[in-house]
């Protein structure tokens, strides 16, 4: 079932504003009730005999109307509406939940990403459209569901969209860390096709002799002429019709190569939207928040946390120019979700700290008084203002209200540094807390409202 922290956010007379639109059960029961309500109007002009017997008729139905918009004034007012859940959308594979969102949700933001230092942004039937047109230039260089599309990427719009053209036809999609040496695995392997994001990647792939190499950045490739190489540009300017339909394919969706491990480790289609629904569900993701993707998409948390609730929800996926600029493509988007491991919240935590005041200094003092949990609506009030707002503002985390943690638990520091800002990452399989403790944050009864 969905939570309801986002579904009633429209006006008091608007009955269709608070649901979400990607709901197709809904659309004719909103339709039938506010149709009703308006034959309801209508009565006012007819006569007395005629008020009654459509008001016969109307009533059970009128009143229907009226549950209804208590049930979306209790979800507006307390954030959620279990008296009456909705559903999430239902489809069997990754494609199927792309075509979904296109169709639902059309012309809006489904990704951003940098581009000379501009971003710029892909409604979701572009992502649709383009998804399908690159399906139809692998179908047409022999690609089907009987093929793995091998891939060394950094996330990268491109990467996502040729991973879900391969899960269109039918196809698997193996994903390497570019930046680890792959050359022991891809030796093991014979490969038909394969996506390189630069010149690098592209040289471990040397000795696999794929048949179809996809080049993300041509950066380089004057030195790579023996290899099959195609540029993504001339791929998706290269399809001759318009793929068929989404294969349904009992291959798997993902596979992540398993140092040490006899096999490695697949994620089907089934099992990833499974685990995507629920994610949605216990954290009350929706349309309206904002995701980061900065991490490897070899990395499997991406694959589970990320990329596959992003077609469920149906929220803005962001994509940095490059890992040297993420922060500061962070600090510009304010995520509202963002998924990290010990490590990379630890690397944010010591981002900080080097840039401290020296300590014994006042400066560094007011920062010990401010970060420390102490008992006073004032004192967390300035507490608030002169230091920890800032530091969230400097992270990127001003907005942040779903921060999850894959892989271990956070040190002892960075918890306890975390926790001071009021963001306290949990496991994907964890409940959300109150990201803002009032232990400290300003208190909005006693002195001002404070942004989220």
């Amino acid at each position: 079932m969905r939570r309801g922290r986002h579904a009633c956010r429209g006006s008091h007379s608007s009955l269709s504003a608070c649901f979400v639109p990607e709901y197709k059960s809904l659309n004719g029961l909103i339709i039938f009730l506010s149709a009703d309500f308006t034959c309801c109007k209508a009565n006012s002009g007819a006569t007395a005999c005629q008020q009654s017997a459509q008001l016969q008729n109307s009533s059970s139905r009128c009143n229907s109307l009226i549950l209804m918009e208590l049930l979306c004034w209790h979800g507006r007012c307390y954030g959620s509406i279990d008296l009456f859940s909705v559903e999430l959308p239902m489809f069997d594979s990754l494609p199927q939940a792309l075509l979904q969102q296109a169709q639902t949700r059309g012309d809006r933001t489904a990704l951003r990403y940098k581009q000379f230092g501009i971003w710029q942004r892909r409604s979701w039937s572009e992502l649709a459209l383009e998804v399908s047109q690159l399906a139809a230039a692998l179908k047409g260089r022999g690609f089907d569901s009987t093929h793995s599309l091998v891939m060394l990427s950094e996330a990268r719009v491109e990467a996502l969209l040729l991973a879900l053209a391969a899960h269109w036809l039918g196809g698997t999609v193996s994903l390497l860390d570019p930046a680890a040496d792959n050359r022991a695995w891809l030796a093991k392997r014979s490969l038909a096709f394969a996506v390189a994001d630069g010149l690098e990647a592209l040289l471990q792939l040397r000795n696999a002799s794929p048949e179809v190499v996809v080049l993300l950045d041509k950066r380089g490739l004057g030195e790579t002429q023996d290899i099959n190489v195609i540029d993504y540009a001339r791929l998706l300017s290269d399809y001759a019709a318009d793929a068929v339909d989404p294969v349904q394919s009992p291959a798997a969706a993902f596979l992540f190569p398993s140092v040490g491990e006899p096999s490695d480790v697949q994620l089907s289609h089934t099992d990833l939207l499974a685990g995507a629904r629920q994610l949605v569900d216990r954290h009350g993701l929706s349309a309206r928040d904002q995701a980061l993707a900065a991490r490897v998409f070899a990395a499997s948390g991406q694959a589970r946390y990320l990329l596959t609730p992003w077609l469920v929800a149906g929220f803005c996926l962001n994509f940095p120019e490059a890992l040297t600029t993420r922060d500061n493509d962070r600090r510009e988007l304010g995520p509202t979700l963002v998924l990290g491991t010990r490590e990379s919240y630890a690397r944010l935590e010591l981002w900080v700290r080097e840039r401290l005041p020296l300590p014994g200094s006042i400066s560094h003092r007011l920062y010990q008084w401010a970060m420390a949990p102490a008992p006073g609506a004032l004192r967390r009030w300035l507490g608030y203002w002169l230091i920890r707002r800032p530091l969230l503002d400097v992270l990127g985390m001003s907005r942040l209200s779903t921060p999850l943690l894959v892989g271990d638990a956070l040190t002892a520091s960075s918890q306890t540094f975390f926790a001071a800002l009021g963001i306290r990452p949990v496991a994907p399989d964890q409940d959300s807390p109150a990201q803002q403790s009032p232990a400290f944050t300003p208190p909005v009864a006693a002195l001002m409202s404070v942004p989220s």
